[in-house]
């Protein structure tokens, strides 16, 4: 499922260029019962409702449940939410610092009701996706109880000042990357373990942006396999670049699915009626197909496992959403499928039971209506996990032995996808209490006795002293000493002015400062590496700048550049007209 979120606020007018032909609903050779019906649910109006600042929403993505995440625009600033079927629409708690904070993935519910969000906080509304400063965020939101458990800035890698989660897998796997927060390139790619809560790099030359449950992730034109060494770091296998659909530019891959399918954008090659390059909707199964192709505003967005494509394209003088069902080989305009008909701009997911999450200017969920024929009985052994089977082959719908109850092992599915524990293993029953006093540092204490576990003064933060070790086998950091900060080192500017004028010093913050008298000299203190600005004045109309000595010397114009390193004199000399 996705997760390349095209932010559309805008309507545009051009000329149309069909590639492949646009089905509506109840056109000549179609059968309306093969094809769904669905109930819009406005998110963006419930958010209205109970926030009347409530701006522009998104619903970026949904699970199996139907559960959807997105943001949207309040008081100026981003707020991510989460609708459930049980309790409806509510904003999650922002990161720490971080002023706009917007959920663009969901995993599916585990035993407990718990889901896995991600997405990021950033510091403002303005902030580029790309360059802006942001931290990845993970909210763990229970369902059963309408309550979220954690709130996570999951943070970057070491030497990055940002980074985006933009997908989660069921198993807990996050991936996005880490970057540097001015420049667009030198990303790295990044997966957090929820279950470890540790943050690792990955080799990979593209910014991942889909996982699936057999960890295949995808981003750019590539798609890869995440594994683990024997040490428990994440690696690379499987690399491989899809290139582009022949006779096309350019790609970017947008979701995956189970079966390893991707849907993404690609550039068509040549141009609509109004000179703009055409982009079109496509899919790579075993090699590329363009689903549809009509405007330079078409994307496909998101994927399920059946093949169905749901994305955007360009009709008349609007954007519209629009949805390919794999089993007809057709593509529909979603307006046309909701009962009553209703408009929507894009949509961006789309989940195996048909449920889609779209909008860019009202977050909305449409889900199957009374209309639409019920879906086909389960079958075990298809690889999907249906109502009433635990599992189905390989795919254990993201459980292990632990979810079920053992403390590890190797949980398989049996031949009629129900769970198979027989090499699930529970640990033997926990060691005695750690004892305090005998020299031993056990779980839960800090030392015992002289034995501190290698710790110092210096390792626990301060700057010197002697560590002991109390008697509750805590750290005793009295005998620890912390130094005092240094105080910043300061020198003066000396400037002169020598004439009729004067020579007003700027500093970086917006300071100013003057020195007015006429052959007369001003001294100024600051701090070592502070920047100034000097600018010499001539006074009224009978004097001019001639030019500058000392600091000055071989600035030409009357505006001078300095930073201080130590102590300094300049002076500004004014002649007569």
């Amino acid at each position: 499922m996705n997760r390349n979120l095209k932010h559309l606020t805008c309507f545009f007018i051009f000329s149309i260029f069909i590639i492949l032909p646009v089905f509506f609903s109840g056109a000549e050779g179609w059968a309306i019962d093969e094809v769904p019906t669905y109930e819009r649910i406005t998110i963006g109006s419930l958010l209205r409702d109970i926030y009347p600042q409530t701006g522009i929403s998104t619903a970026a993505a949904l699970n199996e449940q139907g559960d959807t995440v997105g943001y949207a625009i309040i008081n100026n600033q981003y707020y991510a939410f989460v609708y459930t079927q049980e309790d409806g629409v509510q904003l999650l708690t922002g990161l720490d610092g971080w002023s706009s904070n917007l959920a663009v993935n969901v995993s599916d519910r585990d035993a407990d009701g718990r889901i896995f969000i991600v997405g990021r906080g950033q510091s403002s509304i303005y902030s580029d996706p790309y360059t802006g400063l942001s931290h990845a965020a993970l909210w763990i939101f229970n369902t059963s109880t309408g309550n979220t458990e954690e709130t996570i800035d999951i943070g970057t890698l070491p030497g990055y000042q940002s980074s985006n989660a933009e997908a989660v897998s069921n198993h807990g796997l996050v991936i996005g990357y880490s970057r540097v927060s001015t420049s667009i390139g030198g990303n790295t790619g990044m997966v957090y373990d929820i279950n470890t809560r540790l943050l690792h790099a990955i080799d990979v030359n593209f910014n991942p942006i889909d996982i699936n449950e057999n960890h295949q992730i995808i981003g750019n034109t590539m798609r890869a396999r995440l594994d683990q060494d024997g040490l428990g770091n994440y690696i690379v296998v499987d690399q491989e670049d899809l290139g582009a659909p022949p006779n096309t530019s350019w790609a970017s891959l947008s979701a995956i699915n189970e079966s390893g399918w991707t849907s993404g954008t690609t550039t068509m090659g040549f141009h609509d009626g109004a000179g703009r390059m055409v982009h079109g909707a496509s899919r790579y199964i075993n090699d590329w197909t363009v689903l549809w192709a009509n405007s330079s505003f078409d994307s496909a967005n998101g994927l399920n496992s059946f093949g169905d494509v749901v994305g955007a394209i360009g009709v008349s003088s609007a954007i519209r959403a629009v949805l390919y069902i794999e089993a007809l080989g057709q593509l529909y305009l979603l307006e046309d499928l909701q009962n009553p008909p209703a408009f929507l701009d894009v949509a961006h997911d789309i989940n195996d039971a048909g449920w889609i999450a779209g909008g860019n200017g009202a977050a909305v969920l449409l889900k199957l209506g009374a209309d639409t024929p019920p879906p086909p009985p389960a079958v075990c052994g298809d690889g999907n996990v249906d109502a009433g089977e635990d599992c189905d082959g390989s795919n254990l719908n993201g459980a292990s032995c632990i979810s079920v109850g053992f403390d590890g092992g190797l949980l398989s599915c049996a031949a009629d996808c129900s769970f198979n524990t027989n090499n699930c293993v529970t640990d033997p029953p926990p060691p005695p209490p750690p004892v305090c006093g005998d020299g031993i540092v056990d779980a839960g204490e800090d030392c015992d006795g002289n034995n501190l576990n290698g710790a110092s003064c210096t390792s626990l933060g301060f700057d010197s002293g002697l560590l002991s070790c109390n008697v509750n086998c805590q750290f005793d950091t009295g005998n620890c000493v912390t130094n005092p900060p240094p105080q910043p080192q300061t020198a003066d500017l000396t400037v002169t002015v020598d004439g009729g004028g004067s020579i007003i010093i700027r500093e970086p913050d917006g300071t100013r400062s003057r020195c007015r008298n006429r052959n007369g000299t001003c001294t100024f203190n600051y701090e070592h590496g502070t920047s100034l600005t000097l600018i010499a004045k001539p006074y009224k109309r009978r004097w001019r700048f001639d030019h500058w000595e000392g600091r000055c010397a071989q600035t030409t114009g009357t505006t001078c550049n300095l930073r201080i390193i130590g102590d300094d004199q300049t002076t500004a000399v004014f002649t007569r007209k």
